[in-house]
């Protein structure tokens, strides 16, 4: 494994993929799935296609999976799980090498004054390195800020929840203060520029526990429900358009009902 992180051609890839998906705010999980599969001539399918040949093309390799399920632990399970399917398996270590190539929360905080991004882009900053919400070249969005209304740039990472989840209602709580006349600044994402087009409006994956939904739900008065996970179906990635409207029930007391969306 460490010659194949240390190979030139597979570092410069990985990193060229874990660079653009992460200024795309993509996941790599799902994301790198779909752009192996892809039909489109992008640069980053073609990187990803790229990097996944060479590992296929390893991986037969004589000693080369007794070497690997040796390196990781984690990596180690996926791959004794799939060995009936090399092809799994390549995907499987694709995946490992890019998620090794991620910011990590280390790279935040060694670059937690990093003022290379926002000069590039003439953004003006604050004492605090902070960004104010009365710019007239940014538009705070729900997940993303969109410079010049061209360009699109992130608040900063530790903005997240759980440092890589979605911003949640951060940005949107930070621009209602802004338009309610409280002077309001943000910190800039260092790192991460891209493309407004590849800007969407997303809702985390849901799971919740208690029964499914169904018209039944609404009026039953049974109270003692079976615990279970239930997941959103028909969804292809971890994110999805905000076109689609979730509704879940919770059940926080025996008078009240409440209901998510």
């Amino acid at each position: 494994m460490n010659e194949l992180l240390s190979d030139s051609t597979i570092s410069t890839l990985s990193k060229n993929i874990a660079t653009e998906l992460a200024n795309r705010n993509r996941p790599c999980s799902m994301e790198l799935s779909m752009l192996l599969r892809s039909k489109n001539n992008g640069f980053l399918s073609k990187y990803c296609q790229e990097l996944y040949s060479i590992i296929r093309l390893r991986i037969e390799t004589d000693g080369f999976l007794q070497s690997l399920v040796k390196y990781d632990k984690s990596l180690s399970c996926s791959v004794m799980r799939n060995l009936n399917d090399l092809d799994e398996v390549a995907y499987d270590i694709c995946r490992y090498i890019v998620e090794k190539n991620r910011k990590t929360i280390d790279d935040y905080v060694e670059h937690i004054q990093d003022k290379s991004l926002c000069k590039e882009l003439d953004l003006e900053l604050n004492k605090d390195f902070l960004v104010s919400l009365a710019d007239e070249n940014i538009e705070l969005k729900k997940h993303g800020i969109f410079y010049k209304d061209s360009i699109l740039i992130y608040p900063h990472q530790f903005f997240r929840r759980y440092y890589n989840s979605n911003f949640v209602n951060l940005p949107s709580l930070l621009q209602k203060s802004y338009n309610d006349g409280l002077d309001v600044s943000i910190k800039v994402d260092p790192f991460r520029k891209c493309s407004k087009k590849y800007y969407s409006d997303i809702l985390e994956l849901d799971h919740w526990y208690g029964p499914a939904f169904s018209e039944e739900l609404l009026m039953s008065k049974n109270r003692n429900i079976k615990r279970k996970v239930h997941f959103s179906i028909g969804i292809y990635c971890f994110c999805y358009d905000a076109k689609y409207t979730v509704f879940r029930t919770k059940m926080m007391d025996t008078g009240l009902r409440e209901f998510m969306i």
